[in-house]
């Protein structure tokens, strides 16, 4: 906790003969509540994304991350068996483009 360390700086100091923030329990953090779209959000926010809206359906509809999806090739995509091999990962930085290993 930062303020009773320097409130610990101010008794060394002799500024104050007691910190008032030793012994103070800060509040336990709760655990984010998320929130996932629903399949017809999903379907309005797809329309609503134009040419764009493929790539957001695949990332609403798989969970991969946007360099993951962005880095597929054709070959990794099997539609007979419904299989998307994710082998890469593409990160644009302001040194260029980086390729990875998903």
């Amino acid at each position: 906790m930062v303020l009773a360390q320097i409130l610990d700086l101010a008794v060394d100091d002799r500024m104050i003969s007691t910190n008032p923030a030793r012994g103070v329990k800060l509040p336990s953090k709760s655990a984010a509540v998320k929130a996932y779209l629903t399949a017809e959000q999903l379907h309005t926010l797809v329309k609503e994304c134009g040419e764009k809206g493929d790539l957001i359906a695949l990332l609403g509809t798989t969970g991969l991350r946007y360099g993951e999806a962005t880095a597929l090739h054709v070959s990794d995509v099997d539609l007979l068996r419904r299989r998307i091999r994710v082998e890469r990962t593409v990160r644009i930085t302001s040194d260029g483009v980086i390729w990875g290993r998903a």
